[in-house]
């Protein structure tokens, strides 16, 4: 007759690489021979005292499922039922991106398990990163399937073998520079309370800065939301041309400014006071709500015809000498 069927006894999760099982329901004097799932000899040594199978190998990362037959007097019994030995897998490694990294900037995964390894990539946030692995061995190479985000993104890899996951990579962080945004041209004359509109803005917690061309703040607020802002000036903008610029930083990663664009005020209508009756033919004008900038005077007849001389003075106001007598 047929031994009866053995019982190979669940070995803990994870197992170790060196993991014994102990059988049950063998018979005296029978020999002991495990398989796997697939019919392939686990080559080991069966200790009849104590009723454990010692592996001769190491098991393999993953899931390896076995099964256990005894033989008595030339006679197997019915395979025992299948046991997973599940082997925890080594974490992979993710080398750093460069920083600042490109927008679809690839990562360098390795200490990948050999066999039938599946790898994901994951935020910080435990949200899954889309994206495709390529190569072969012990290293992959993960592409985005998009861009990734301005600023920074935190990221690690976890591969599963056999219904087996590892724990996640140590985490890298991928900075990329967001991209630049975008100011409408204001109309031209502007008012001296012109505001900007600003487009291409980055989602997320997101800080907007306006410049001049000397690199100088300029004080204002960021009003809107989504990829639009309206910046306002807190000051009202000088008479003549300001050339401004504005940068965007998301979580600590400032993108290239955005191109100039001029915000052109004329300048406030300046006052003659009345010459004496009668004048000098040399008579002198004096001349006043000049601005407070680097400003050019001109003076004119009344049929708009150039009237030679020079201007002397400061701040608002100036005296004007004809070149000839009037």
């Amino acid at each position: 007759a047929k031994p009866p069927k053995p019982t190979i006894y669940p070995p803990p999760k994870p197992a170790s690489v060196r993991e014994s099982l102990g059988i049950g329901g063998v018979l005296l004097n029978a020999k002991v021979h495990m398989y796997t799932d697939r019919d392939i000899p686990v080559p080991g040594i069966y200790v009849v005292n104590t009723g454990i199978f010692m592996p001769t190998a190491e098991w393999v990362a993953g899931t390896t499922r076995v099964k256990v037959v005894q033989i008595l007097n030339g006679m197997a019994s019915v395979p025992s039922n299948l046991v997973s030995v599940s082997v925890g897998l080594s974490r992979p490694s993710l080398d750093r991106p460069p920083n600042p990294a490109m927008g679809n900037q690839t990562l360098n995964i390795t200490g990948v398990e050999t066999g039938d390894v599946t790898l994901r990539m994951f935020t910080e946030a435990d949200a899954l990163v889309a994206g495709s692995f390529t190569g072969s061995g012990a290293t992959r190479v993960f592409t985005p399937t998009e861009r990734w985000r301005g600023g920074t993104t935190v990221v690690s890899v976890v591969q599963t073998l056999g219904g087996v996951s590892s724990d996640p990579s140590l985490s890298v962080s991928v900075r990329v520079k967001p991209f630049k945004p975008y100011i409408s041209l204001p109309p031209n004359p502007s008012s001296s309370t012109q505001s900007l509109e600003i487009t291409g803005v980055a989602n997320g917690d997101v800080t907007l800065q306006m410049s001049n061309a000397a690199d100088g703040v300029v004080a204002g607020s960021f009003t809107g939301s989504d990829s639009k802002r309206t910046f306002t000036p807190t000051a009202n903008w000088a008479a003549g041309i300001t050339r401004v610029k504005v940068v965007q930083t998301v979580d600590g990663m400032h993108s290239d400014p955005s191109g100039p664009v001029s915000v052109p005020v004329k300048p406030s209508r300046p006052s003659i006071a009345e010459p004496p009756k009668p004048a000098l033919g040399n008579q002198t004008l004096k001349i006043s709500g000049v601005v407070s900038a680097v400003v050019s005077l001109q003076m004119y007849t009344a049929a708009n015809a150039p009237v030679a001389g020079s201007f002397t003075g400061n701040g608002d106001t100036r005296i004007f000498y004809p070149a000839v007598n009037w």
